[in-house]
C-alpha cells in the first residue's frame, strides 16, 4: 500500500470492497462492504452490512464512503 501512495498524489484516499452478490466460495454474507479511508497518518476502516439489489448495494457503499470521508475531515 505504500507504494501506492508515491504513485497517486492526494490528501485522502480511499477503497472500497465487499459483496454485493452472492458467491458462495467467500466466507462474508452478501451486502458485506469494507470501506478504508486514509487521511494524514490515520487509517479509518469500518465494515458495513448492507440489503437490497446489487445496484441499491452499490449506491448504499458509495453514500457510506462519502460518510466516512465527510466524518475523517471534521
Amino acid at each position: 500500500m505504500q507504494k501506492s501512495f508515491s504513485i497517486i498524489k492526494a490528501d485522502i484516499y480511499g477503497a472500497v470492497t465487499g459483496l454485493s452478490t452472492p458467491d458462495k466460495t467467500i466466507k462474508h454474507p452478501t451486502g458485506t462492504i469494507f470501506l478504508s479511508v486514509y487521511i494524514g497518518n490515520n487509517i479509518i476502516s469500518k465494515r458495513k452490512r448492507f440489503n437490497g439489489t446489487p445496484l441499491q448495494i452499490r449506491k448504499k457503499a458509495v453514500k457510506a464512503m462519502l460518510l466516512l470521508i465527510e466524518s475523517a475531515v471534521k
